[in-house]
């Protein structure tokens, strides 16, 4: 770093500048526009590949897990990715026997390594079991176990706590229906330490579960049992011995099914999924909250003329939601489908994610950084049929950033310059902050510049040149990447830009 205080200069000279005045003064390649992912990819063969969950890796990394399958060849097979913070592949796994695996869920253990939940018909003890499998960070299988009884039963969630995990999903071989929902309890060897099934004389199950602060767990899914007809959305709450404290049933007379849910900042839950509320057929993003003990304090639908379906759920820092699918109303031939609420459940925007074949979200999470990967499949892009499709979502705050480099080589010992220009889209005056880390050929990130607090006016864009000395010991070669952030340091991210540079020969 070459001055005392990051990014001194602009704090003494920076101004916010016009756009169009800004244009004059500098020729750019790239347009100023709003972002809202940092990246997309999509993973796969030329077989079928699709992405169930993702989730962000302690490494800044991702996994993604799903199932693999061939219309001509062996049968699904469980599919297991690591990429880099980026999006690159580190590695891809699959895993099964002879007949049939999928994983459904997946979680990282308390000890290292990764675990992935679902359900077999190569293993086990009938038609079909829970299945989960242990992996080290290199995605080596450590074990596995299968549970169930006779007849078929499926894994559809995980919890990971500090003493082992708990599996949720369906049994028809326990339970008083012709299906129960489906819990088991195992230890941090994934020994089974008790399994319970709930629910009536109808068909009910699971396919969220979430830990909540009062060391007891909450349960969603769907229930003919219970309700006002047809099936309904399902809402169940345990203590920590699986012994149920209440359950609820929400819906009308067509079909309502619960995909995902949190706790909420009041105590009380929010769960997303999808509703046939008129018995049309036709299904649309369901989103309901409830009090502490599951008590409707109100419901929202959102979508078209056709079957839109929310299958995940995630809570923003406004105390609002990301709601995730899969939309038939709009696009071309389906679409991924994000809308993001208020804390009502109002919409405040919604977004379409594809291209001209079916695309559809099964999964987003929060990162460390304040954003959100999202898992799913895509038959848009890629490698043909269906890919594991991941996006890096950031929140859109309409700010951009980018970065113009001086130079992409510089002599160890020397200075790389840039300019970074931050662009406020808003319809008010903003404050933000402002930093910047460079990633090593070895991939690790260290923290450069700032932050540094700003503030830009609506339709203005900030701009600084800076320069950060590179040290006398750096490495020679490269690629070396340079990034700047424009958000809340350290955690939230609304825009980001990145070059590549190489370091040479320092002055002695």
């Amino acid at each position: 770093m070459n001055h005392s205080h990051p990014f001194a200069n602009c704090a003494e000279h920076s101004r916010s500048i016009p756009l169009t005045l800004l244009f004059l003064a500098l020729v750019v390649s790239r347009p100023a526009v709003a972002q809202d992912t940092l990246w997309t990819r999509a993973y796969g063969s030329t077989e079928e590949e699709i992405g169930a969950a993702a989730i962000q890796t302690p490494e800044q990394g991702f996994i993604a897990a799903g199932m693999q399958m061939s219309a001509f060849g062996p049968k699904p097979q469980i599919y297991f990715i690591k990429t880099d913070a980026d999006g690159n592949t580190l590695w891809h796994r699959t895993y099964g026997g002879v007949e049939s695996e999928s994983a459904r869920d997946l979680g990282l253990a308390p000890d290292g390594g990764y675990l992935l939940a679902g359900q077999t018909t190569s293993f086990g003890a009938g038609q079909q079991d829970l299945y989960m499998l242990r992996t080290n960070s290199d995605g080596d299988s450590l074990w596995s176990h299968t549970y169930g009884g006779a007849d078929a039963d499926e894994g559809s969630a995980l919890a990971v706590v500090a003493d082992g995990y708990l599996i949720a999903g369906s049994t028809r071989s326990f339970g008083p229906g012709s299906i129960s929902g489906y819990l088991v309890r195992t230890d941090l060897a994934g020994d089974s330490l008790w399994t319970r099934a709930y629910g009536g004389n109808g068909a009910d199950s699971f396919n969220a579960i979430a830990s909540c602060r009062d060391g007891c767990f909450i349960l969603t899914g769907t229930t003919t049992s219970f309700g006002a007809g047809g099936s309904n959305l399902y809402l169940l709450k345990i203590d920590s011995t699986g012994t149920p404290l209440w359950s609820q049933a929400y819906g009308g007379d067509g079909d309502e099914s619960g995909h995902a849910v949190v706790e909420t900042a009041d105590g009380g839950y929010a769960v997303a999924g999808s509703a046939d509320l008129l018995g049309n057929g036709d299904l649309d993003f369901y989103l309901i909250k409830t009090d502490s003990d599951g008590n409707l304090l109100w419901s929202r639908t959102y979508g078209g003329a056709s079957s839109d379906i929310a299958n995940s759920l995630a809570k923003t820092p406004d105390n609002g939601y990301l709601l995730l699918g899969s939309t038939l109303s709009y696009g071309d031939g389906g679409d991924l489908y994000l809308i993001k609420t208020d804390a009502l459940g109002d919409t405040l925007w919604s977004r379409r994610y594809g291209g001209t074949d079916f695309d559809a979200g099964y999964s987003i999470s929060t990162t460390t950084r304040g954003n959100y990967i999202i898992g799913g499949a895509t038959r848009s892009f890629g490698h043909g049929g269906d890919d594991l499709y991941l996006l890096r979502f950031v929140m859109p705050h309409l700010f951009s950033f980018e970065l113009f480099p001086d130079t992409t080589e510089v002599m160890a010992g020397g200075s790389l310059g840039f300019v970074g220009c931050v662009t406020n889209f808003s319809l008010s005056t903003e404050s933000t902050q402002v930093w910047t880390s460079v990633r090593t050929p070895l991939g690790l990130e260290q923290k450069r510049l700032g932050p540094l607090n700003v503030v830009i006016g609506t339709d203005y864009t900030w701009c600084d040149h800076e320069e950060d000395r590179v040290p006398q010991s750096a490495p020679f070669g490269g690629p070396y990447t340079y990034y700047g952030y424009v958000g809340v340091y350290p955690d939230t991210i609304y825009a980001q830009d990145q070059f590549d540079f190489s370091v040479t020969h320092g002055v002695e």
